[in-house]
C-alpha cells in the first residue's frame, strides 16, 4: 500500500512539473506576440507598454488588442452587433468597417481617426461611437471610452454589445458593481448571451462570490460549450471552492481548447499541487490514527 501511494505521488508531481514547465515555454514563446496568450500582444516591445495598450483580463475574450467573438457582429443576436439597414446604407458605414478591419489588427490610432471619420458623416451612428469606445479602452482611457458607450446607448438603447463593452471597462476601473450592473442588462436584453453570463462569472470570481460565479459560467457553457476561457473561469470557481478534481477537470478542457493559454497551464499544475497536498495530509492524518 505505502508502495502504491508512493508511485502515485510521483506520478502527480510529475503531471503538475509538466503543467508548470509547459506554461513558462509557453508564457515565453508568447511574449510579445499578438493574441498568442492571455497576455501577449503583438508589436509590444515592453511589459509596461503592453499593459497600457492592452485591455487585459485573464478570462476575458478580448485578448490582447484584437477582436473575437463576443465583440464582432451576431446575425444570431439582434442588437448585439448586427448592423441594420438603416446602418448599413448610411455613409458612415465604410471608415466604420475599415475601422474594424485596423481594431482587429491592433491598431488602435487608426482605428479611432476611422471611427471619427465615421461619426463625422453620420453623428447618429451608434456602431462607431460603440467601436471607437473599444479602441480608447485599449489605450486605456476608460473615461472616453464610457463616454463612447453612453452615446451608443443613448442612441441605440437595445444594443447589447455597448452594455457588454461598458461593463468590461468598467472593471478595469475596479468599478465592479457597475460591471455587474452590465453584464445583468445585457444579458436582460439577450438572455443567450455567453459571453456576458462568462464575463459577468469571472467578474463575480474576482470578489470572491464563488456560489453567484459558478451559476453564471455553468450558463455560459451550455450556450457556449466550446469557450476556453468559460472552462477556466468555471476551473477558478471549483479552486475557490477546494473541489479540485473539478477544477483540473475544466482546467484541461480549457487547454484542449486552448493549448497555449500559459495561465491555465500553470492553473491546472497548482490545482493538482493543492489536490496532492490534500491527499498527502489525509494520508498523514490516516496514518496517524492508526497508532
Amino acid at each position: 500500500m505505502r508502495k502504491t501511494f508512493g508511485s502515485f505521488a510521483i506520478l502527480a508531481f510529475a503531471l503538475i512539473v509538466v503543467d508548470l514547465f509547459s506554461a513558462v515555454a509557453w508564457s515565453q514563446a508568447a511574449r510579445g506576440r499578438f493574441g498568442a496568450s492571455a497576455r501577449g500582444t503583438e508589436g509590444v516591445e515592453s511589459a509596461e507598454s503592453a499593459d497600457a495598450q492592452a485591455p487585459e483580463g485573464p478570462r476575458f475574450r478580448l485578448r490582447g488588442l484584437r477582436l473575437l467573438e463576443s465583440e464582432k457582429p451576431k446575425a444570431d443576436l439582434p442588437g448585439v452587433g448586427k448592423l441594420g439597414d438603416l446602418e448599413a446604407a448610411s455613409p458612415a458605414s465604410e471608415p466604420y468597417n475599415k475601422g474594424l478591419e485596423v481594431l482587429e489588427k491592433g491598431d488602435l490610432d487608426a482605428a479611432i481617426a476611422l471611427f471619427n471619420q465615421a461619426i463625422k458623416l453620420d453623428a447618429n451612428y451608434a456602431p462607431a461611437y460603440c467601436d471607437r469606445g473599444m479602441a480608447y479602452t485599449g489605450k486605456g482611457e476608460f473615461d472616453k471610452a464610457i463616454a463612447d458607450f453612453n452615446t451608443a446607448i443613448k442612441l441605440a438603447p437595445k444594443g447589447g454589445r455597448s452594455y457588454f463593452n461598458r461593463a468590461f471597462t468598467y472593471y478595469r476601473k475596479n468599478e465592479i458593481d457597475k460591471a455587474i450592473a452590465d453584464y445583468t442588462y445585457a444579458i436582460g436584453l439577450h438572455p443567450n448571451y455567453a459571453d456576458a453570463y462568462r464575463d459577468r462569472g469571472y467578474v463575480r470570481l474576482q470578489i470572491g462570490e464563488a456560489g453567484p460565479a459558478l451559476a453564471d459560467l455553468n450558463k455560459a457553457i451550455r450556450l457556449a460549450p466550446n469557450d476556453a476561457a468559460a472552462y477556466a473561469s468555471r476551473g477558478a470557481a471549483f479552486s475557490q471552492l477546494g473541489d479540485w478534481d473539478q477544477a483540473i477537470a475544466d482546467y484541461t478542457k480549457a487547454i484542449l481548447l486552448e493549448p497555449q493559454d500559459a495561465e491555465t497551464l500553470c492553473d491546472r499544475g497548482n490545482a493538482q499541487a493543492m489536490k496532492k497536498d490534500g491527499q498527502q495530509q489525509a494520508h498523514g492524518d490516516k496514518k496517524g490514527g492508526k497508532r
